[in-house]
C-alpha cells in the first residue's frame, strides 16, 4: 500500500495503513450488490496506487478477486492541517435498502484531543461518492469499535459508538455525553431483555473522575437505565451474553466486578464471582473445565 502503510503506530497510523490497533483502515462487502465483493480501503502516496501528496487520502474500491482499483474519491480535508487521518470502516444500510461503507476517520491535535469525522459512502458499480459528512464538535463520546444496526426500528441502519448515534442521513440521533458518559474500550447493542420493547445497550468506561464503571441504557434513545461505580479505574472489558438459561430469558453483562441481568431498571447482582457458577454454567451448554494437576 506503499511507504506511508508501514507506519504501525495505535495512535496516530500513516495515512494508507491497515490494521493499526483497533483501526483496521479496511472492509469486505458487496456494495454494488452485483453478487461479489469489493475490498474498501484508504488509499495515499502508494507503491500499486500512487499519489503525489501523502496527506491527500482516498476512499478506494478493489476488485475483490483481482485487486485492481475500480473507483476512489478523496477524503474531506477539514481536519488535514493536524495530519493523515486514520480509519475503521464498517458496511451499513443507512436506507434501509442499499449498503453503504461508513468510515470512521480521527487524527491527534497537538493539545492531545482528537479531531473526529464520520463519513458515509455509495459505490454503484463504477464511481464512489460521498453521501454525507459529520464532524464532531461538541461533547460527543467515541470508543474503540463501532456498530451498524437499526437501533430505533425505522428499518435503517443508524452508527453507533459508545457514547452517541449517527442516524442514517448523518444527522446526531442523540449523545450520552451530557450523561456524564465519556471514552470506552466496549461497548454493545442487543435486544438483552425481551420483556421490555427494542434494544438496549451495555457500555464500560475508562478512568472517570466520577467513578463510573458501567452503565446499561436504552437504545433507541440513549436514556440511562441503569450505572455502577466504584473507584476510578479503566475498565478495559465488557461483555454481555446469554449465558445462564437458569436465570430466565435476556442476557447478562460482565463488568469489572460482577455479572448482572439485564431486566427492569435495577441491575440485579447474580453472581458476585463468576468463577462460583463457572461449572455449572459450562455444564449447561455441555462443556466442563480442564482438570488440573495429575
Amino acid at each position: 500500500m506503499g511507504p506511508n502503510s508501514t507506519d504501525q503506530n495505535n495512535i496516530e497510523g500513516g495515512s494508507a495503513t491497515i490494521d493499526i490497533g483497533h483501526n483496521d483502515g479496511v472492509t469486505v462487502y458487496d456494495f454494488d450488490s452485483d453478487g461479489r465483493s469489493e475490498v474498501a480501503v484508504r488509499i495515499a502516496d502508494g507503491v500499486t496506487f500512487s499519489h503525489d501528496n501523502d496527506t491527500e487520502q482516498f476512499i478506494a474500491i478493489l476488485d475483490g478477486q483481482t485487486g485492481a482499483l475500480r473507483s476512489s474519491a478523496p477524503v474531506p480535508t477539514d481536519y488535514i492541517s493536524d495530519g493523515p487521518m486514520y480509519a475503521r470502516f464498517a458496511a451499513c444500510y443507512l436506507d434501509g435498502e442499499t449498503p453503504s461503507l461508513v468510515s470512521y476517520m480521527k487524527n491527534r491535535v497537538g493539545n492531545g484531543g482528537f479531531n473526529l469525522m464520520v463519513t458515509a459512502w455509495s459505490f454503484d458499480g463504477s464511481n464512489v461518492d460521498m453521501q454525507w459528512k459529520w464532524l464532531r464538535n461538541r461533547n460527543h463520546p467515541d470508543g474503540h469499535n463501532s456498530r451498524c444496526l437499526d437501533v430505533d426500528s425505522d428499518s435503517d441502519n443508524e452508527f453507533a459508538e459508545i457514547g452517541f448515534v449517527l442516524d442514517g442521513d448523518g444527522s446526531l440521533l442523540y449523545s450520552m455525553g451530557g450523561q456524564g458518559i465519556v471514552h470506552g474500550d466496549r461497548f454493545h447493542i442487543a435486544d438483552m431483555d425481551p420483556s421490555r420493547p427494542g434494544l438496549e445497550g451495555y457500555g464500560v468506561q475508562q478512568d472517570l473522575p466520577s467513578g463510573l464503571h458501567e452503565y446499561y441504557h436504552d437504545a433507541a434513545t440513549g436514556e440511562l437505565i441503569w450505572e455502577h461505580y466504584g473507584s476510578v479505574a479503566d475498565v478495559g472489558r465488557g461483555m454481555a451474553g446469554d449465558i445462564d438459561p437458569n436465570h430466565g430469558p435476556g442476557r447478562a453483562v460482565r463488568g469489572p466486578s460482577a455479572a448482572r441481568r439485564c431486566r427492569g431498571r435495577a441491575a440485579f447482582r447474580w453472581l458476585h464471582t463468576i468463577g462460583d457458577e463457572l461449572p455449572d454454567l459450562l455444564a449447561a451448554i455441555g462443556l466442563r473445565l480442564p482438570r488440573r494437576g495429575p
